[in-house]
């Protein structure tokens, strides 16, 4: 407050004066000390310094007419203008055309909100949104069933519980090959014949040993792996795979216990009973006459012995392999037969589970042939789908009112974009986005119009007037380049330099009775 009071006083009191209480207390015992001021000769240099000023003001030369100079003499004249100009001649050629670009419209943007378009949804996101809405609604409209109507007004966690269920069931079909309608897969195809069985809840003892039966196979895998290539060649004709395979073992026993291989009558007794192995098998062409050769025997023996296992249960099944191929490629057929039932196993459970949440919520829906696990899985997509058309049009109308409605004060661009989504019309939303920033740069032009002619307006009316006035006037183009030298000229109105000399002069006579009013206000109040 003291800073402010010292500030207002008149500058003989203020440079006698102290903002603060210390210096306050030193001025004072200053003023105290000083001489006192002779109050009658400040007066009169007072009243002196004022009828100078007013003598100076009365001997004005006498005006000489002067024709203008055209190229200046266009701004108004106009007295105590300020010697600068209040925008620069740069700021003025942009006044000038932004005055004659204006337009209804952008006159009234200033009063607009002003809407950043890229705060809103860009136009590539509102086609996304819009495509997969159109999208959904065709695949919906092509899956319409009756099944389907159900399955979409059923409750919404039992229709994902049931997707997920389809879903384990689909992966695995698509695993097998076994995509798309059932008419057109194989029906020769085990997965076909297993997975219409296990539907049908058909032969599920022969199923089950077939599965128990799928340990021997990898044995059999593993145990040819063992073998090392080696190849075995077995006696020809009709042989008793089980009965060989004990005389192999027990031979194989004898000589790893010290026997060994004689003739005639002093062969031992395994040696006789395994004298087929001995003069007609061979391991790469040599006779089995060692342990490490039998033991190749009997594991050949035991692979066929598998093999001819494997075949009797597949065939039960309904399913045939080869039987006249080698060893190893039998193996390998069983192996993949077993992988590919395995896989096709793993979508029990989700069937089972799918009738069950079926029969809970009351859906007589039977599923005991793959065509009829075909409709139902289409229903499903199809009820799906449905709920993917409610979650895309939600989406959009969310979106919506995330720009939320057009109000009076908004451009009306906005209610173009706003109606554009509801109209599912992603080109004309791009457009009114568009729009929007073509709206928002005229609002910026407008506004900067406004700030410039405000500016000129508050220090020179006419001027104002007049660049309102002619606003597109082609002679503007020339004046805006002697925008200085113009303000100059109707600052002065053309003065003679005796004139301005003798303006000047009456300043600075006004200047110097101003401050011997002041000393003399200081003087009366020590």
């Amino acid at each position: 407050a003291a800073a402010a009071l010292h500030a207002a006083l008149p500058l003989g009191l203020a440079a006698r004066g102290a903002a603060d209480p210390a210096a306050a207390r030193a001025a004072a015992e200053t003023l105290h000390a000083a001489p006192p001021d002779d109050l009658d000769a400040l007066a009169e240099d007072a009243d002196r310094a004022e009828r100078d000023a007013a003598e100076l003001r009365d001997r004005a030369p006498r005006a000489v007419h002067r024709e203008p100079d055209p190229e200046l003499s266009w701004m108004p004249a106009r007295a105590e203008l300020p010697p600068d100009p209040p925008i620069t001649a740069r700021e003025a050629a942009d006044l000038v055309a932004l005055l004659a670009g204006e337009t209804p419209e952008r006159r009234a943007r200033p009063e607009q909100r002003d809407v950043d378009p890229g705060a809103l949804p860009s136009a590539a996101y509102v086609r996304t949104l819009v495509d997969a809405e159109r999208a959904a609604a065709e695949r919906a409209g092509r899956a319409d069933t009756e099944l389907a109507r159900l399955l979409r007004d059923a409750d919404v966690t039992l229709v994902a519980r049931l997707d997920g269920a389809a879903a384990t069931v689909g992966a695995a079909l698509h695993d097998l090959g076994l995509d798309g309608h059932p008419g057109g897969w194989n029906p020769a195809d085990l997965a076909v014949r297993a997975f219409a069985d296990a539907l049908a809840e058909r032969r599920p003892a022969v199923w089950a040993r077939v599965t128990e039966m799928a340990a021997r196979a990898g044995w059999a895998e593993r145990a040819l792996a063992g073998m090392g290539g080696r190849r075995v060649e077995l006696p020809p004709g009709e042989l008793h795979l089980r009965r060989l395979a004990g005389v192999a073992q027990e031979l194989r026993t004898y000589l790893a216990d010290g026997g060994t291989l004689k003739r005639g009558p002093l062969r031992s007794q395994p040696q006789r009973q395994a004298e087929i192995l001995l003069q007609y098998a061979t391991v790469d062409g040599e006779p089995p006459t060692t342990p490490e050769l039998l033991d190749l025997v009997f594991t050949d023996l035991m692979v066929r012995m598998t093999c001819q296992e494997l075949q009797y249960v597949w065939e039960a099944a309904g399913i045939s392999f080869p039987a006249d191929l080698p060893p190893a490629e039998r193996v390998n057929r069983f192996v993949r037969a077993h992988t590919r039932l395995a896989r096709l196993h793993e979508t029990l459970p989700a069937v089972n589970e799918t009738r069950e949440l079926l029969r809970r919520a009351g859906l007589d829906v039977p599923l005991n042939h793959p065509l009829q696990w075909h409709a139902y899985a289409t229903a499903l997509r199809g009820a799906l789908e449905g709920l993917g058309v409610d979650r895309a049009a939600a989406d959009l109308d969310a979106l919506r009112d995330s720009i939320g409605p057009a109000g009076p004060a908004d451009p009306p661009e906005l209610a173009a974009a706003l109606a554009a989504i509801d109209a599912r019309d992603a080109d004309a939303y791009g457009r009114a986005l568009a729009a929007l920033a073509q709206a928002r740069h005229e609002r910026a032009l407008q506004l900067r119009c406004g700030e410039l002619l405000d500016r000129v307006r508050a220090v020179h009316p006419d001027l104002a007037h007049l660049l309102v006035a002619t606003d597109g006037d082609d002679a503007w183009r020339a004046r805006v380049r002697r925008w200085d030298d113009a303000w100059t000229w109707a600052r002065g109105a053309g003065l003679t330099p005796a004139e301005a000399r003798h303006r000047a002069a009456v300043a600075e006579a006004e200047a110097a009775a101003a401050a011997a009013r002041a000393d003399l206000a200081a003087a009366s109040a020590r």
